[in-house]
């Protein structure tokens, strides 16, 4: 493919062409006023600089004034195996201005030549490989896998108006042309995988497991989960709880069961499957290659685990045991009743992980008895109800309780 040098290699090309162009000897009968006189020549200056190089002479000056990028070819390589990328090529289209100067300004020497040029243009709308190859060696871009294609780009007023006034030059009679595509290697090494020396293809039905249900919707940490669904009997089954891998109690074809980690963090978590596929001789279990399951919410509740009875004086800082530990990005509440206490803010050097959560006691709270809830991330932890029949208090909230002092 292309090198760096494709750019100038275009350019030269296309500045030859028209030269030829304008060595043919013009008809017997031209008119004077239209007949070039002396040499015409071909450069590819800046606008502002080709009456500074030439002052009378007669000019065809083709000048590269942008490169595009070309979207069609951005994305044309895919990536390679290795742990390099093999990058897309540098697909550029070029847009030149063609601009006609006559001798002494005589205009009709301008159109004469300008018509001449663009005609060499036209019958060349397509670079031969042998002409790019003759033009700059090692340009390369007779090899690409495009040909460079020549095409009139037609400018409109404002936009040729902002062009010369960005030269701070005179309008002359121009037009302007796209050559598209000219590709260019990258120059990035690219990493290529060994030859493979024995193909193994693993061919598996997919049976992908599907999660219907989940029971109990909200649980405590060592509880026993309920799923149910279809697709869970394959021994390789896998559970993924809160990012946490566990293995399943017991599995059917549409019920499975398994017990929350003790070190899953309270709070509204998901729980999907995962079937995993042995690869290689002998079959070898890889990370991250696997069917999965869709994924299903459940609520882990935080457990109060500090033994009542719990009393704190207003004012003073009550500390609660937790289960499972509670992280530093957790946002924690305190429920008294129905009061919100805030946790205590963090210090520098505090632990990710603690059992153990601070709250400060304003000391304008009435003192007396409160049921006691933590809320970890939305997730309250339970409350203990009545369940003796006989008893006053028979199916009601009696605990865990706070008395403030």
């Amino acid at each position: 493919m292309s090198t760096a040098l494709a750019i100038a290699c275009v350019t030269r090309t296309l500045r030859s062409l028209i030269d030829q162009a304008l060595q043919v000897a013009p008809p017997a009968n031209l008119p004077a006023d239209v007949l070039p006189t002396g040499q015409m020549h071909v450069t590819t200056l800046p606008l502002d600089r080709v009456r500074a190089v030439n002052a009378n002479g007669n000019v065809l000056n083709l000048y590269l004034y942008s490169t595009v990028p070309n979207p069609s070819f951005r994305n044309s390589l895919q990536p390679s195996r290795g742990a390099d990328l093999a990058a897309a090529p540098l697909a550029l289209n070029l847009h030149y201005m063609l601009t006609a100067y006559g001798q002494d300004d005589n205009e009709l020497i301008s159109q004469f030549m300008l018509g001449r040029a663009m005609l060499a243009l036209h019958d060349n709308a397509v670079l031969m490989p042998s002409d790019l190859a003759d033009a700059l060696a090692g340009g390369n871009v007779q090899d690409q896998i495009d040909r460079v294609r020549i095409t009139p780009h037609p400018l409109g007023f404002e936009e040729m108006s902002k062009l010369w006034l960005a030269y701070q030059t005179q309008y002359r009679l121009s037009s302007a042309y796209e050559a598209s595509v000219v590709l260019m290697d990258s120059a990035k090494p690219v990493s290529v995988a060994p030859p493979v020396r024995t193909p193994m293809v693993v061919v598996k039905t997919l049976q992908r497991p599907a999660i219907d249900s989940l029971s109990p919707q909200i649980a405590a940490p060592g509880d026993s989960i309920t799923l149910r669904g279809a697709n869970f009997g394959d021994p390789s089954t896998q559970v993924i709880v809160a990012g946490i891998t566990v293995a399943p109690d017991s599995a059917s074809a549409d019920t499975l069961t398994f017990t929350l980690p003790a070190n899953a963090p309270a709070g509204v978590g998901t729980v999907k499957l995962v079937q995993q596929v042995a690869l290689g001789v002998p079959p070898v279990v890889h990370p991250g290659v696997g069917i999965e399951s869709n994924a299903i919410a459940f609520m882990l509740s935080p457990v109060i685990t500090t033994a009542s009875p719990i009393s704190v004086a207003r004012g003073a800082v009550l500390q609660l045991g937790v289960s499972p530990p509670v992280g530093v990005a957790q946002k924690v509440v305190l429920l008294l009743d129905d009061i919100a206490v805030p946790q205590q803010t963090h210090a520098p050097g505090d632990p990710a992980t603690s059992p153990n959560v601070s709250f400060p006691i304003p000391a304008n709270f009435a003192a007396r008895s409160y049921l006691a809830r933590v809320m970890v991330d939305g997730a309250p932890s339970p409350l203990t109800i009545d369940t003796v029949p006989a008893s006053p208090t028979f199916n009601q909230a009696i605990g865990p309780t706070v008395t403030l002092i």
